[in-house]
């Protein structure tokens, strides 16, 4: 299981990851979309209320207890007023450059 810790910067940061399933590149991508949130400046509440779900569906993907498929991403980039190609070029640096990922 994967476990995160929230530090009082308001930064999601990886505790433990047991589980296989999670790897590398899905940490990655969930430490992207807490970065781009907040850079947006928005809480977990008012991005899930942006894309319209429930207020913890945003809490549940970034602590990893729920994954988010590619028509989910699309629409949490959208929301945070990012375009598809620069989520996804910042994405690939995070997982090819060394040091990159937030």
């Amino acid at each position: 299981m994967v476990a995160y810790s929230y530090h009082s910067n308001g930064h999601l940061a990886l505790v433990s990851s047991e589980n296989t399933v999670h790897r590398r590149e899905h940490d990655a991508l969930l430490r992207l979309i807490v970065k781009w949130r907040l850079e947006a400046g928005l809480s977990q509440r008012q991005l899930s209320a942006r894309l319209q779900k429930r207020h913890n569906f945003i809490v549940e993907i970034e602590t990893g207890q729920r994954g988010v498929s590619v028509v989910e991403l699309v629409d949490i980039v959208r929301a945070l007023e990012l375009t598809v190609p620069q989520a996804l070029n910042e994405y690939a640096k995070a997982l090819t450059e060394p040091g990159s990922l937030p």
